[in-house]
């Protein structure tokens, strides 16, 4: 059965994972957010090692999960394995709105942010991804939940290069009653992101 560690472990690879040497590996360097993937490896029972910055040994950027068939089976079941490249598999749109719900939490949480919106101080919850099938999979997700969300494609590009950049795509959730659900429904990991749903009940923007 699929228990609610493998679909959170799912959103956050979805969010900032990939495979490599047969270990799935998973970038974050927000403490609590490390934990919660400890936490959620240790009770898959799987073995696990920190990864550090290429130019800062001392910091700590990410875990590795040390399973070539966990790394087999992400692959087969249809995830995908580069930003660009990421997917929900299909199985996922028939779970429950629990079982959605902490995919989706760990997805927002590792990709996503809340912020303020204009001088109104409305909220807004986004994630970016360069796969805009993923982004068009997780906007039908939500209206699972009854959430509307929109989608903006954008060209970026770093500053010192002039190659011509790549097509992102932007999933925006905003209006109080859509981000409020959100944070009921869903939520995030951190505190510091839930947080807000105190605002935004508070608010009559």
């Amino acid at each position: 059965p699929l228990t609610d560690d493998f679909l959170r472990l799912l959103g956050y690879y979805l969010a900032e994972g990939y495979i490599n040497n047969n270990s799935v590996r998973i970038t974050n360097q927000n403490s609590e957010v490390l934990n919660d993937i400890i936490t959620t490896i240790k009770k898959m029972n799987l073995t696990y090692f920190y990864t550090h910055d290429s130019k800062n040994k001392k910091i700590i950027n990410g875990v590795a999960i040390s399973s070539s068939l966990l790394a087999d089976l992400l692959m087969a079941i249809g995830l995908g394995n580069g930003a660009d490249l990421k997917s929900l598999p299909s199985f996922i749109f028939d779970l429950s709105s629990d079982q959605i719900s902490e995919l989706l939490k760990a997805y927002f949480e590792g990709d996503g942010s809340i912020y303020h919106q204009g001088q109104k101080k409305s909220y807004e919850i986004s994630v970016t991804s360069k796969s805009k099938n993923l982004i068009s999979q997780l906007s039908y997700l939500l209206l699972r939940f009854k959430i509307s969300s929109r989608i903006i494609s954008s060209q970026k590009r770093a500053t010192n290069s002039h190659h011509l950049g790549d097509i992102y795509h932007t999933l925006i959730i905003s209006g109080k009653g859509n981000v409020q659900t959100y944070l009921q429904k869903i939520g995030f990991v951190t505190k510091g992101k839930n947080i807000y749903l105190d605002y935004v009940e508070n608010t009559n923007v």
